[in-house]
């Protein structure tokens, strides 16, 4: 169980958490949390790619390369 936790259903989720976050909630839902009470987000528009475009094609290679699918 140990092994198909932290080899595929970690990698799996978390990009279906990238996505839903990028894409489905919006990443301004998440800038607005953070920037709430007058804190401000220097980072928030590298936060906006990273979140929609970076972290879930870097997600999908890692379980993919977890599952087998991409070679060694």
């Amino acid at each position: 169980m140990d092994y198909i936790s932290n080899s595929f259903m970690m990698p799996f989720i978390s990009l279906l958490s990238s996505i839903l976050i990028g894409w489905v909630i919006g990443p301004k839902w998440i800038v607005e949390e953070v920037e709430y009470g007058g804190r401000r987000f220097r980072l928030r528009s590298l936060y906006t790619v990273m979140i929609r475009y970076i972290v879930p094609v870097i997600m999908l290679i890692l379980f993919l390369k977890s599952a087998g699918i991409l070679g060694h």
